[in-house]
């Protein structure tokens, strides 16, 4: 299954940078500081921007098999945010990135309309960047337990629902 949990530590095994450069894009993103003595530097967004399931689902004994499309957003600013975002063209030929999507999120890369485009990164006139913004499709196979009662996780269900 992809959700951004899963989408993150994907992203972790691949480019096995410090969390604080792998960051969930939200409304409230915060604009990066560069520093130029940071030899890191580069900071990864990333974001599920949708889920297709593209396929009538199976059931069997409560559990349903879900097939889904997933497209994700990746973001990259700072000093290697293009060579990454270039790297991304390539993905599905390199094993540490399939392996990673497979074992994590028994997913594989789909290569369709890919592309990648810049957005300015407007920091109040200082340290202003480009980032350079990569959409991608990746697709899964899970399977549902649709006896599991409640709509939230049993950690978060009220008393009266156990």
């Amino acid at each position: 299954m992809i959700n951004m949990t899963t989408l993150r530590s994907i992203l972790k095994k691949i480019y096995g940078v410090d969390d604080k450069y792998l960051i969930p894009l939200n409304e409230s993103w915060f604009v990066p500081t560069m520093d130029d003595n940071d030899k890191t530097g580069t900071w990864i967004g990333y974001k599920v921007l949708n889920k297709v399931r593209y396929a009538r689902a199976g059931q069997s004994n409560g559990n349903m098999c879900v097939e889904e499309r997933i497209t994700f957003r990746l973001t990259f600013v700072g000093a290697n945010a293009e060579e990454l975002a270039d790297q991304t063209m390539l993905w599905e030929n390199r094993s540490d990135v399939t392996d990673a999507f497979t074992d994590i999120g028994n997913a594989e890369i789909n290569y369709d309309n890919r592309s990648i485009y810049t957005y300015p990164v407007r920091n109040k006139g200082l340290n202003d960047k480009l980032c350079w913004i990569v959409d991608m499709k990746c697709q899964t196979v899970y399977t549902e337990d649709m006896n599991k009662g409640g709509w939230f996780p049993k950690a978060q269900q009220p008393s009266s629902w156990v």
